[in-house]
C-alpha cells in the first residue's frame, strides 16, 4: 500500500460527512493531563487554551478529522497501558534501548514518556504527516530544544528483508525512514492506529511492527535472526468484545481480546516459527470502556 492509497483510506475512516465545527467546550482535560500540560506547555491555563485551540484550528482546516475536533492529541493514552511502567524500568537499566510511537499525531505521548523519565536522544516519534509534527513544535513551543526525533515515514513502503546484523545502532536525530530503525528498537507503540484498517491490513502492520524489533543472533532452527528478549510493542484501538467488521460503513476491523492474541501469535509463527510464537510472544490485553470500547494490549517477547 503506497503513501498515497493510505492517505486516501484515512481519509475515508476519518471523514463521511461535512466536517463539524469545531467546539471549544470539548476541551476538558482530565486532572493528569492538565498536571502535564502545565508542565510541558504554560504555567498558565490561559496560554495553554489558546495554543490548543490554535493548533487545532490549522490541522483541522487541512484534516478535519474527529479525532482532532475531539482533542485526542492531547491524551495520554500509552501511559494508561499496563506495561507502561515496565517500559520505563527497562529504559533506566539498558542504556542503548530505543523507543518509537508510530503515528505520533503531535508527540503528546512521547512527550510524556520522557517527562517521565525515559532519555529523549533514545525517543523518536514517526508520523505520516509532516503537518501534525509542526503542529506539536508549535503546541510545546520546542523546535529549537526538543530531543526526541521526529520523522515523517510510511510504515507500509517497509522493506521486510531482514536487517544486516552488522550495522551499528542508528542515531535516532539522523534517521528519516523506518527503514533505517529495521531490527533496531526495544520498544514500538501504536496508538489508535490500528483500527482504522481492515483484518488483512492489520497484520500487515503487525508484520512490520515485528521487523522493527531489536533482533539477536540466530538461534537453533531458525532461519532468521529473532527479536531479542525484552522487546515490546504496545499499543490502543477500538476493539469489540466479539471480533468482527466495525458497525459502519467502512471497511475496518476489531479485534476481540482473543482474536488479536491468535492475530499476533499467528504474525510470529509466520516471521520465526511456531515454537517461538508459543513460547517467547506473550500477549497482554484488556477492554477498557470510556465513550468507546477500548482495547489496550501489548506483546512482550520474553
Amino acid at each position: 500500500m503506497s503513501a498515497a492509497e493510505v492517505a486516501r483510506e484515512l481519509a475515508a475512516t476519518h471523514v463521511e460527512h461535512l466536517p463539524e465545527p469545531l467546539d471549544p467546550a470539548l476541551f476538558q482535560p482530565t486532572r493528569a493531563e492538565w498536571d502535564f500540560l502545565h508542565a510541558a506547555v504554560a504555567e498558565d491555563e490561559g496560554e495553554i487554551r489558546r495554543r490548543v485551540l490554535e493548533v487545532q484550528k490549522e490541522a483541522y482546516s487541512s484534516y478535519p478529522y474527529p479525532c482532532l475536533r475531539n482533542f485526542d492529541y492531547i491524551q495520554l493514552m500509552m501511559s494508561m497501558n499496563r506495561i507502561y511502567p515496565a517500559v520505563l524500568a527497562a529504559a533506566r537499566t539498558s542504556p542503548d534501548s530505543l523507543f518509537l510511537d508510530l503515528g505520533c499525531c503531535m508527540g503528546t505521548d512521547v512527550r510524556k514518556l520522557v517527562l517521565d523519565g525515559y532519555p529523549a536522544t533514545r525517543v523518536a516519534g514517526c508520523d505520516l504527516r509532516r503537518t501534525f509534527i509542526d503542529a506539536g513544535h508549535a503546541l510545546f513551543a520546542d523546535r529549537d530544544t526538543c530531543r526526541i526525533a521526529f520523522f515523517t515515514s510510511d510504515i507500509f513502503t517497509l522493506d521486510l528483508a531482514d536487517p544486516d546484523p552488522r550495522a551499528s545502532a542508528p542515531r535516532l536525530d539522523a534517521v528519516r525512514s523506518l527503514d533505517e530503525l529495521r531490527g533496531r528498537l526495544d520498544h514500538v507503540y501504536a496508538g489508535a492506529l490500528f483500527h482504522l484498517f481492515g483484518e488483512g491490513t492489520q497484520r500487515a502492520i503487525a508484520v512490520r511492527l515485528a521487523r522493527l524489533l531489536r533482533t539477536q543472533g540466530i538461534e537453533a532452527g531458525a532461519a532468521r535472526a529473532v527479536p531479542a528478549s525484552g522487546c515490546v510493542v504496545f499499543g490502543r484501538h477500538e476493539g469489540r468484545q466479539t471480533a468482527g467488521p466495525m458497525e459502519d460503513k467502512r471497511d475496518r476491523y476489531g479485534h476481540s481480546i482473543e482474536s488479536w492474541r491468535a492475530m499476533w501469535r499467528a504474525v510470529f509463527a509466520e516471521l520465526h516459527g511456531e515454537e517461538f510464537a508459543a513460547t517467547r510472544v506473550k500477549v497482554d490485553a484488556e477492554l477498557i470502556p470510556t465513550h468507546k470500547l477500548w482495547l489496550f494490549w501489548s506483546v512482550r517477547i520474553t
